[in-house]
């Protein structure tokens, strides 16, 4: 598959929907059952897995490449807050422009 075009999207809520449409795409294709809450007040963006193996999924994508470095950064809070524990359980980080998916454990990442 040919990497994604990151200038497809320039609006970042639209462009947050389809890296969670893509996440839910691609853990489909590896066989794993997704399911996502109806709107977006939640702290989590889906939930995958099987009954009693049940892990929320926050997903972020990234197209914003730090300059003179082959690097990317993504933000980890929603509305400029940080995310509290037990937000969620993974980051699924989405850097659009390699489409490369980092999976990332809520324990690294929060507090």
């Amino acid at each position: 598959m040919d990497k994604q075009n990151p200038g497809i999207i320039k609006d970042n809520k639209k462009r947050g929907e389809w890296a969670e449409s893509v996440f839910a795409a691609r853990a489909a294709e590896n066989g794993l059952p997704v399911n996502q809450p109806s709107g977006d007040s939640e702290t989590f963006d889906c939930v995958v897995g099987r009954p009693g193996k049940f892990v929320a999924v926050q997903v972020k994508g990234t197209i914003a490449e730090l300059p003179n470095a082959k690097r990317y950064m993504c933000s980890v809070s929603t509305n400029n807050k940080r995310y509290q524990a037990g937000a969620f359980d993974f980051m699924a980080a989405y850097v659009i422009p390699e489409d490369a998916w980092y999976i990332i454990p809520a324990k690294l990442i929060l507090g």
